[in-house]
């Protein structure tokens, strides 16, 4: 069932839940592809991912100090870099959506549901929208 706004608005103010306005979708979106690439489902996809992040890094390395550089050595560092970025930005993401899911249960949320737990956080990203909608129309009236 979904809440009334103003049931909602009291339970946020109860709490005192401040948020701050950002785009949950677009999270959720970007959260769920970088779940796909560094969550692995077989034992081959990790071995894969921690040559890619750890191993061919420290192989290049050895070959540099070896003097024997390549130009598809560069090509390697730079997939290597963005395969770090990307991780930290899974990690930043998950911490996120870790925070949209204890102040959306805080306020008696999810109100919507899904069947695929791969999708679960698209629930708390429209938890979160509804919480904002919420405390943006007690701006508005207020």
């Amino acid at each position: 069932m979904l809440p009334e706004f103003k049931a909602l608005r009291r339970k946020c103010r109860r709490s005192k839940i401040k948020i701050p306005d950002e785009p949950y979708f677009s999270n959720a979106d970007e959260f769920v592809g970088l779940q796909r690439k560094f969550i692995c489902e077989s034992f081959f996809q990790s071995l894969t991912l921690w040559f890619d992040m750890v191993l061919y890094p420290i192989f290049i390395f050895i070959r540099v100090c070896m003097q024997n550089f390549s130009v598809m050595y560069v090509i390697a560092l730079s997939k290597t870099y963005t395969l770090w970025i990307e991780w930290f930005r899974f990690k930043e993401l998950s911490e996120k959506v870790k925070t949209w899911t204890h102040v959306v249960r805080s306020v008696s949320g999810p109100w919507i549901s899904t069947n695929d737990p791969d999708y679960h956080v698209y629930v708390y990203a429209d938890g979160m929208e509804r919480i904002k909608y919420a405390l943006k129309k007690k701006s508005q009236v207020s």
